[in-house]
């Protein structure tokens, strides 16, 4: 019986521990008002990108799609897919601020930077050290293309509430096991 307890919490902690790394989308199902565009065309706004669908600015050249986090995270990621027509150059920015970035982008030192011949449905992904901030915007620029992309996410550390709820729980597995055990 010993050994089937410590077999259980071993799996159990195991489980525990990857949920609290995986990975989620900061950006996700937040208020409208949390999102933000230099324009956009048919209903694919900011809040479509990162909601899981994607963003048309209706137009070439240089444009941006940018999510208030509602509050600084550590972000540690960003990703997203190139939705272009026809296949060319294609290059795209990410900022990350404590203030609202819109049209100020050139202003400021870019996270990441990705340039590069890409197609349709090329997927981008950053993974770098975290970085604090409220603000995230990817300023996209596609040559011979309506400037879009889709499937945009954003990873950030865990909050500290994660790494509460995983320690409140390997307390109550134990409590279990040793009242169990009494019995």
């Amino acid at each position: 019986m010993k050994r089937y307890l410590i077999a259980a919490s071993m799996a159990a902690l195991i489980g525990l521990t990857g949920a609290a790394h995986a990975a989620t989308n900061a950006a996700a199902n937040l208020p409208s008002s949390s999102y933000s565009d230099s324009q956009n065309w048919n209903g694919h706004t900011a809040q479509t990108l990162f909601n899981g669908e994607s963003w048309n600015a209706g137009d070439g050249g240089t444009q941006w799609a940018q999510v208030d986090l509602l509050g600084t995270l550590l972000v540690t990621g960003v990703s997203y897919v190139t939705d272009q027509l026809p296949d060319g150059l294609s290059w795209q920015k990410v900022y990350i601020s404590d203030t609202p970035i819109g049209d100020n982008w050139a202003s400021l030192t870019p996270t990441v930077t990705f340039q590069g011949y890409t197609t349709a449905n090329t997927p981008i992904s950053f993974s770098f050290g975290a970085v604090a901030g409220r603000y995230v915007e990817i300023v996209a620029y596609n040559d011979g293309s309506w400037t879009a992309l889709k499937s945009g996410v954003i990873t950030a550390v865990p909050e500290p509430e994660t790494y509460a709820m995983l320690l409140a729980g390997l307390g109550v597995m134990g409590y279990a096991a040793r009242r169990r055990k009494a019995v």
